[in-house]
């Protein structure tokens, strides 16, 4: 990796800074210039998930690698602090309980408040640091013996809205380099300095649901399932069905008017079928109707399995009841005498006279 950064040390009297870093291009370069700007600098990166949970694990260690990487180009050293328990017992179980109560939550206000700007700030300052620096795009400005939270001056990427909750103390200790920077300045300090994450692509994401799948993420915590739920006015009236409740019933409707018609044409000769096919077209039914609800809020990946686990066996066991009752209803050798019968009723002639040779044939 190609680094261009001056490495010189910081003055002894300076302040000293921990940089949070995420491994993305905003907090290496909030580094950077404060590292150019004379502070003390570390990095340090919040480790948040439990071991286990291999997809989040594995990304983590690939985001801290990537920080610890960068913060060795800038020429400063990293810590990783360990604050999983913590951000399990209050940002995840806070996004689990506000949903299941039917609120949308945003985690990432009450982490800055709890955890990055809360058990990182006494861990930093007990590590020796006056200032936590992030690569928020917000600005922090100082009236009187106050501190006012300001919006970015490039207001596509402001982000001041994820820090509401910050109080005096916590902005009195908070430094935001980026403030007066646009995201393309950042990634030409970042590419000007040889920093690999120059062009890394922006989080779009909350950091703990990675694959963007709440729903999942929520069953795979409490092992519920959810069912389907109307939206309800304050007055508790409905005032929305849930579309999959409409699809469930328009496809039992379909299949209801399918079997009625098929049992008239049939003239009730095929009970057994009709049974056969409802189990067969309730299964393909019910496979497409989890599939559509598989975005929805309400309703877990351990469900969808169950059911599609069972549509499917329903298939094979439709499948299955029509062969053998077909090998039943037309066993081989019933189908042989039926068709010489058949032959005989439709060649009298033909079929005495082959008869009367072959009992000539026999006799001689």
């Amino acid at each position: 990796m190609v680094n261009n950064v001056s490495k010189s040390p910081a003055s002894p009297a300076a302040p000293t800074v921990a940089v949070a870093m995420s491994g993305g291009v905003d907090s290496a370069v909030a580094a950077l210039l404060l590292r150019e700007q004379g502070y003390n600098c570390f990095g340090t990166t919040m480790k948040l998930c439990r071991p286990g949970e291999s997809e989040r694990e594995a990304q983590a260690e690939r985001d801290i690698a990537d920080a610890r990487a960068t913060a060795e180009a800038v020429g400063i050293r990293h810590i990783t602090v360990d604050l999983s328990e913590q951000f399990e017992k209050t940002v995840i179980s806070d996004f689990i309980s506000a949903y299941e109560h039917g609120e949308t939550p945003c985690p990432c206000v009450l982490c800055n408040k709890v955890i990055k700007f809360g058990a990182l700030l006494e861990h930093v300052q007990g590590a020796g640091a006056n200032m936590l620096a992030t690569g928020h795009y917000a600005r922090i400005e100082r009236s009187g013996d106050r501190y006012l939270l300001r919006r970015a001056s490039d207001r596509s990427k402001d982000q001041s809205y994820m820090l509401c909750l910050l109080d005096q103390h916590r902005l009195s200790h908070i430094l935001f380099p980026l403030g007066e920077l646009s995201k393309a300045q950042v990634r030409e300090i970042a590419s000007a300095a040889g920093l690999s994450v120059s062009q890394r692509g922006d989080s779009q994401d909350i950091c703990f649901v990675p694959s963007g799948r709440y729903t999942d993420f929520i069953t795979s915590r409490t092992g519920k399932s959810y069912p389907c739920g109307d939206f309800i006015a304050p007055d508790g009236s409905t005032i929305y069905v849930h579309p999959t409740f409409l699809y469930e019933s328009l496809w039992n409707l379909c299949v209801l008017i399918f079997l009625i018609i098929f049992e008239r044409k049939g003239k009730r000769r095929y009970d057994g079928q009709c049974i056969t096919l409802y189990f067969l077209l309730y299964g393909i039914g019910r496979t497409w109707i989890e599939g559509l609800r598989t975005d929805s809020l309400y309703i877990g990946a351990t469900n969808i399995r169950v059911s599609q686990g069972l549509s499917i066996a329903l298939v094979i066991i439709a499948l299955a009841y029509l062969i053998i009752q077909g090998r039943r209803e037309h066993p081989p050798e019933k189908l042989y005498v039926n068709m010489r019968a058949a032959q005989e009723t439709t060649e009298p002639n033909g079929g005495e006279e082959q008869t009367e040779a072959d009992n000539e044939t026999e006799e001689k």
